[in-house]
């Protein structure tokens, strides 16, 4: 899946690097937005809140971003997270469905 977007951001945006980063920060907005949903719905507002915030602020959480190819963990864990919040709404096939790019972009999502 990392391959697929790098050609798709390459048609669109031309081989910039800028584009790749761009991106990146996209996907790591989307897993942001999907982890503080996931959160809310299950302990409330400030927790969710509390765990984004970690999240983004974390040393560790840029390392993805910043490099170009840190596009496969960021698909992989973004499906996770999708994937997740579908079953946390009772839509289990749909959930399944989710987890396909994560599969596609890193074997390691089938610990999810």
């Amino acid at each position: 899946m990392g391959r697929q977007l790098y050609f798709w951001s390459v048609a669109r945006l031309g081989e910039s690097p800028l584009a790749a980063h761009l991106a990146n920060l996209a996907l790591f907005m989307a897993i942001l937005a999907l982890l503080f949903e996931l959160v809310r719905r299950l302990a409330g507002v400030r927790p969710a809140l509390l765990g984004a915030s970690f999240v983004a602020l974390h040393y560790a959480a840029d390392v993805p971003v910043r490099w170009a190819s840190g596009s496969q963990d960021l698909i992989a864990v973004a499906a996770a997270l999708g994937a997740l919040r579908l079953l946390q709404s009772g839509r289990g096939a749909w959930a399944s469905a989710a987890l396909v790019p994560g599969l596609l972009a890193k074997e390691t999502v089938v610990m999810t």
